[in-house]
């Protein structure tokens, strides 16, 4: 009976860390496994850039925008997307083939 006891108590204490009790190896290291499918968009689908619009000044002479933090006016490359216009409200963007309009948020538009 002694016997089977030890023989238990040693395979317990042998197996659970080679098991890792369960949880992967590579689970407390913080990394991802390899082979795990990609979690991004379908295929086909392009998800643009966030584009903000801190502001806008339009003029006689110039039309530019607060984009990003950068300061841009037409024809302007900003994080991959080109400006086509620059509106009072909105800034026009094509990204990827796709006609993007990003807005001055409500409530801070001066005249």
């Amino acid at each position: 009976m002694f016997r089977t006891s030890a023989a238990v108590v040693l395979c317990t204490a042998l197996c659970v860390p080679i098991l890792g009790a369960g949880a992967p190896a590579w689970a407390s290291d913080g990394l991802q496994d390899p082979t795990r499918p990609w979690a991004g968009e379908a295929r086909g689908q392009v998800k643009a850039p966030a584009f903000i619009v801190s502001a806008i000044l339009i003029s006689d002479q110039r039309r530019v925008a607060v984009l990003n933090g950068r300061a841009v006016t037409a024809g302007d490359r900003v994080d991959g997307a080109t400006v086509s216009t620059i509106g009072p409200r909105t800034v026009r963007l094509k990204y990827r083939g796709r006609d993007i309009e990003a807005a001055l948020p409500k409530g801070k538009i001066r005249q």
